[in-house]
């Protein structure tokens, strides 16, 4: 029997996110006999949380032109990554060609890879859409918008599908009416978050497989001995007011225990009253032991820690992370503080999280809502999915 090729491609985003997005299904693949192969962004972190696998090469590089700031939709966010110029497209869309030839797969998993995206239609390889939903966008025209925004629509969406469209004529392929089209040809979709961390307030005839994340990586977590509440702060060291915000946690009479993912220079001597993990910590004791949990509003952290009824504070750092941190907030779900608030608050915000019983309600009650939700039958059905996939394609 011929071994199965899957190849998972990460081409945009940063952070452990993407990854452990991939990983229960990865393993479930490796277990089954599947061959797995990964082109990603971040490499390092890759091999890190998929050490299963051996067959993992960095993306090429995209050059970026921030024209838009802040960006109002997908196609504005594209633009500003590798998307404003034709040759810049077709350069890197050759690049994954190229590496779709040495890798041959059966499959390919697309993991917020638009490039990615267009060189495996070219080359006619079955795929499927793996994500949040944030850069998985409703097929609609024009695409909508994800904070309000007074201002006429730029643009950008107009210029993307030209773009894409020149390349599909140049392959002799059918030409898209709407932008949204290019990620509506694969053939399956993994839409891997739930309707109420949906980024799109509408979504026709939405199939949500629930958020894949895996929380069993890292390190257990030590707690300082005193205090009445476990704080966990899962942070960035490119958040823009680290310091301040480290200010706060050391400031508070809780344990605090503190994760900052990435390269950093920060000096732990600094702030003596909080507890510093180097590794990465395992989250299923968070989820049990934490008390509060403090994160940039990562969708797989939230997901965990609101399946596991742990009340959350988040700190959003771009416009993923903060139209989440809203629309949870207005269902009562969590409380955040936007970029550039007021962090002095901090002390007072957490102790209102602890006070708010409309919170707690609502986080128990959404608990009760997907109680039964299994990560292990999710990845079976993605398994099943691509299994399904597979099987569809001619041989030879």
């Amino acid at each position: 029997m011929t071994q199965r090729h899957l190849l998972y491609c990460w081409e945009l985003g940063q952070g452990y996110g993407h990854v452990l997005n991939f990983r229960r299904l990865a393993v479930k693949l490796l277990q089954q006999g599947w061959k797995v192969s990964c082109i990603v962004s971040n490499v390092t972190t890759a091999r890190q949380m998929l050490f299963e696998i051996t067959d993992i090469v960095p993306a090429p590089a995209v050059q970026k032109k921030h024209r838009f700031n802040p960006t109002r939709n997908l196609a504005e966010i594209l633009y500003n990554n590798g998307f404003h110029d034709v040759t810049e497209i077709e350069r890197r869309v050759g690049l994954w060609q190229t590496l779709l030839q040495q890798f041959q797969p059966d499959v390919v998993v697309l993991d917020h890879a638009p490039t990615a995206l267009i060189a495996t239609l070219m080359a006619g390889v079955p795929h499927a859409i793996l994500g949040t939903g944030f850069f998985l966008p409703p097929d609609l025209t024009p695409l909508p918008d994800l904070q309000a925004d007074p201002n006429p629509a730029s643009d950008a969406e107009l210029l993307l599908l030209s773009s894409v469209n020149q390349l599909m004529r140049q392959a002799g392929l059918t030409e898209f009416s709407r932008f949204s089209q290019l990620f509506y040809q694969a053939k399956e979709h993994f839409l891997c978050t739930f309707a109420e961390f949906d980024h799109y307030r509408v979504r026709p005839d939405a199939a949500y497989w629930g958020s894949a994340f895996d929380i069993e990586q890292g390190v257990r977590p030590q707690w300082p001995v005193m205090a009445k509440q476990r704080i966990f702060a899962y942070l960035h060291a490119d958040y823009p007011a680290i310091l301040l915000l480290l200010t706060q946690l050391n400031l508070l009479s809780d344990s605090v225990l503190v994760h900052v993912g990435r390269k950093h220079q920060l000096q732990p001597a600094q702030f003596p009253n909080l507890i510093w993990s180097p590794a990465p910590v395992k989250m299923a004791d968070v989820a049990t032991q934490a008390d509060l949990v403090i994160c940039h509003a990562g969708h797989g952290t939230l997901s965990a820690m609101l399946l596991a009824g742990r009340p959350l504070l988040l700190l959003p750092k771009q416009l993923e992370q903060l139209v989440l941190s809203v629309r949870l907030c207005e269902q009562h779900l969590a409380y955040f503080i936007p970029p550039g608030g007021e962090l002095q608050l901090i002390p007072s915000v957490i102790d209102k999280i602890y006070r708010d019983q409309k919170l707690h309600q609502a986080i128990a009650s959404f608990q009760h809502r997907y109680h039964g939700f299994d990560l292990g039958e999710q990845a079976q059905g993605m398994l099943d999915a691509l299994a399904d996939i597979f099987a569809d394609e001619p041989s030879g």
